[in-house]
């Protein structure tokens, strides 16, 4: 559907260019795409939705967790908050009940902001993880990690 509805590239062949104004997608290996949507949100918007983001604004998790290969044990640098009113979301590494993330209920902007993806992507987005990283928590992002610019 999104490929139907949108102009799109191939990965191979673009060349980082995308329009400022008409929505492009760019096919991904695999079979997934990236959905470039210029002027999704406003500067104003996306400010709004940060500081609504902010811990005290909203409730962030921060448990302890056990290693993949469950060996050691740790608490992350990181807080996550879970917004749904319908679905959970399982968290397998953590060391004690509940092994789940406490499921909040969406505010009426965030749920103005899942519906507005919901529209763009043609597909239902009933829930949103966020995460925060407090400043300076990260000296070296590494090789797996993506970058820290936002909290959604």
């Amino acid at each position: 559907r999104i490929l139907a509805s949108y102009s799109s590239t191939h990965y191979e062949q673009w060349d980082g260019v995308i329009s400022g104004v008409q929505p492009t997608t760019i096919e991904l290996p695999w079979g997934s795409i990236m959905l470039v949507l210029p002027n999704f949100i406003s500067g104003a918007g996306l400010h709004a939705v940060q500081q609504a983001l902010l811990p005290g604004a909203i409730s962030y998790e921060q448990p302890r967790r056990k290693t993949h290969d469950g060996k050691s044990e740790y608490t992350a640098l990181h807080k996550d908050a879970w917004f749904s009113d319908t679905h959970g979301f399982a968290d397998s590494q953590r060391l004690s009940p509940p092994f789940a993330f406490r499921q909040q209920r969406v505010p009426s902007w965030m749920q103005s902001l899942l519906n507005d993806a919901s529209h763009a992507a043609k597909a239902v987005f009933n829930g949103a993880m966020c995460r925060w990283d407090p400043p300076g928590a990260f000296k070296d992002d590494g090789p797996h990690s993506f970058s820290r610019g936002s909290p959604m």
